[in-house]
């Protein structure tokens, strides 16, 4: 089984969304394939329209 890093070369960002309050944010890839991350997560990304995504509540914060 290849490695999830693996998986993600040659792939890029679509959209990230942030999902329902303490469930993480959700990643679109290019190929429509996603995952979604269920912790704190600072993104930044290298465009000019990115935006930065400050550190999000857990699901156990309150």
């Amino acid at each position: 089984m290849r490695s999830f890093a693996d998986r993600l070369i040659g792939k890029s960002i679509k959209k990230i969304e942030i999902g329902e309050p303490g469930y993480g944010i959700v990643v679109s890839l290019s190929d429509d394939a996603g995952f979604a991350i269920y912790t704190e997560v600072t993104a930044c990304l290298s465009d000019e329209n990115a935006r930065t995504i400050d550190v999000l509540p857990s699901a156990t914060s309150k």
